[in-house]
């Protein structure tokens, strides 16, 4: 209910949400990514707000939706349920009402022939999303973070792990968000999720922003002696090519030593 993301591939979508906003395949217990099978493409249906009307959506959407469909004919599909719901189920309330549901939806396909589309509504609008978007809490820290790992041209297998990052990082800083998360490709193998224990810790990416830090410092610190300053930037190559080599060998991210700056 509070949290989920999109990321457009270079084959495919990368969906994320919290544990109480995902779902399995044709089951529909309390998470809330819905999957569908149409012909030559798959369906998926995420976002934040009332469960009961991102269950409707996935819903009504696979009932809407035809075999033989191409994106923008799935587009238009998707723009005619959000001003359904909207129209029905939220613009019969006040705008300020309290008692109006919230309702944020992503809605991804990917097909076989055609690639892939992402779309993100808000209340009776939806439009095309080229890069990631964010719903829901944590949604503004999401997007900081995403800016220094994520670019649209890497793959659904290297994304998917970063959104897990993103998510683990988001869950652990901001109050509100589910205790756990799910991770689904939309690939051109068809749908793939991520087991749980696959979900780092709070630690996001190795310490990352730890690494920065003693780099970031010495470029306004002028205490600091080039050699010295030449020393950061070695520890901080080391150190990265050691999170590579972890990723890349599927082994437990390595944590950086932390490093004492100048005081003053």
């Amino acid at each position: 209910m509070s949290a989920a993301a999109g990321f457009v591939c270079a084959d495919g979508i990368v969906l994320s949400a919290d544990a109480d906003a995902a779902s399995g395949v044709a089951r529909w217990e309390p998470r809330r990514i819905l999957v569908q099978a149409r012909g030559a493409y798959l369906a998926a249906v995420s976002g934040c707000g009332n469960h009961d009307l991102i269950r409707m959506a996935a819903d009504q959407l696979a009932r809407d939706l035809d075999e033989d469909d191409d994106l923008e004919g799935l587009w238009r599909t998707s723009e005619k349920l959000v001003a359904r719901l909207a129209k029905k189920y939220l613009f019969c309330y006040a705008e300020h009402d309290p008692e109006r549901p919230q309702l944020k939806l992503l809605i991804a396909f990917r097909h076989e022939t055609e690639g892939s589309l992402l779309l993100a509504s808000d209340a009776n609008r939806i439009a095309r999303v080229d890069g990631c978007t964010f719903v829901g809490a944590g949604a503004e820290l999401a997007r900081a973070t995403s800016s220094w790992l994520y670019e649209p041209s890497l793959p659904c297998a290297v994304v998917a792990p970063l959104a897990a990052q993103l998510l683990a990082w988001v869950r652990e800083n901001v109050s509100g968000c589910g205790p756990a998360g799910r991770i689904l490709s939309l690939e051109p193998g068809g749908a793939v999720e991520l087991e749980p224990p696959s979900v780092p810790g709070a630690d996001f990416f190795g310490g990352v922003h730890r690494l920065l830090q003693p780099i970031l410092a010495g470029c306004v610190d002028g205490r600091l002696s080039d050699v010295e300053f030449d020393d950061r930037l070695r520890w901080f190559e080391e150190s990265m090519s050691a999170l590579r080599l972890a990723l890349k060998r599927g082994e437990p991210l390595p944590q950086p030593p932390r490093r004492r700056l100048p005081q003053d």
